[in-house]
């Protein structure tokens, strides 16, 4: 598959993922967005999954974030 298509393909995914698994109040983490995304046969990273949720904000689809700190970790 090129490139170009794996790129499109895996935001595309990744946008039926969060639409059908989360909302809200059910936030899903970036680690279980790479194992859905593997399931369905797209390898991809923590931080590819960061840029493409930028990526369909900036496209008008609200996506919201939140960073979890860990136990012990200094802000």
């Amino acid at each position: 598959m090129p490139e170009t298509t794996h790129k499109k393909l895996r935001v595309v995914k990744l946008l039926e993922i969060l639409q059908q698994d989360s909302d809200s109040e059910h936030p899903v983490g970036t680690n279980t967005l790479c194992e859905k995304l593997t399931a369905a046969g797209i390898l991809t990273d923590r931080r590819t999954i960061v840029k493409d949720i930028d990526i369909l904000n900036e496209q008008g689809y609200e996506i919201m974030q939140t960073k979890i700190s860990m136990c012990g970790s200094e802000n």
